[in-house]
């Protein structure tokens, strides 16, 4: 008896830098004006925007989507399987994002380098190789180049600017992108977030 082709299941990602998407350059100055510290003293989720980080949680609850992390930042994560995060500095971070409904699903590959040619592009299309189940995705970063000439990944990159971070305006981009078609673009007025709409796509 043939055995039953095991179903797999699909699921929708957030590819999500974090230095421009969920902090701003005037965000990073007051936090770094405020701390001299050892790296092994400060604590990086200060350097994440609470109001940033409200609307990708809500970003995330709508669209059911998992959060791949392809920030630098991801050499403080493992898998989730394993040690959810690995380095001590991390550990806060990771617990707001918790607290806010984020789960950390996975990170993108160390193994090609950063400073690699198209690294950043070449990570996050490594990383849909190995997860054929994955039917849609969005990419948020603030810098695009060694993103958007890998593949087709252009089509599914929303840019933040690296001055106001994630806004309204690339929520909407983006919810187009993952065909979230009962995405209501209104549950994210800049009015109520303070959130500039000053992007250039």
């Amino acid at each position: 008896m043939v055995e039953e082709e095991k179903v797999m299941e699909e699921i929708k990602v957030i590819f999500l830098d974090i230095d421009g998407v969920l902090n701003f350059k005037g965000h990073l100055e007051d936090v770094r004006g405020d701390f001299c510290l050892t790296d092994e003293q400060f604590d990086k989720s200060e350097l994440i925007n609470r109001q940033k980080l409200n609307l990708l949680s809500t970003f995330v609850k709508m669209t059911g989507a998992k959060v791949v992390l392809s920030s630098s930042w991801r050499v403080g994560w493992q898998n989730e399987k394993e040690i959810p995060v690995a380095d001590e500095i991390y550990k806060k971070t990771d617990e707001l994002f918790e607290k806010n409904g984020i789960r950390i699903y996975d990170t993108t590959t160390s193994k090609i380098r950063d400073w690699n040619e198209n690294a950043r592009g070449n990570q996050i299309s490594d990383w849909l190789e190995h997860h054929p189940e994955t039917t849609e995705y969005v990419i948020f970063d603030d810098t695009v180049r060694d993103i958007e000439n890998v593949g087709n990944l252009s089509l599914h990159l929303v840019q933040t600017d690296p001055d106001y971070g994630l806004c309204a305006e690339n929520i909407s981009v983006a919810s187009k992108i993952l065909r979230n078609s009962c995405f209501i673009y209104s549950l994210f007025s800049d009015d109520e977030f303070d959130i500039p709409m000053a992007v250039n796509f």
